[in-house]
């Protein structure tokens, strides 16, 4: 987890992101080019997957 002096929790986002070397390697882009390798290496036409996000 990350600590944070902020009610507001874009900032809370904001300030652990900036802390957090892999963050860099986690956005939108990065993680549709990942599932795009998982489903040619699984070599389907597509993947079907269910993902959960922690509050």
């Amino acid at each position: 987890m990350c600590e944070s002096d902020s009610e507001v929790a874009a900032v809370q986002l904001a300030e652990c992101a900036a802390g957090s070397e892999i963050a860099n390697y986690m956005g939108t882009s990065q993680v549709a080019r990942d599932m795009e390798l998982l489903r040619s290496l699984a070599g389907g036409e597509r993947l079907d997957y269910l993902g959960y996000s922690l509050p």
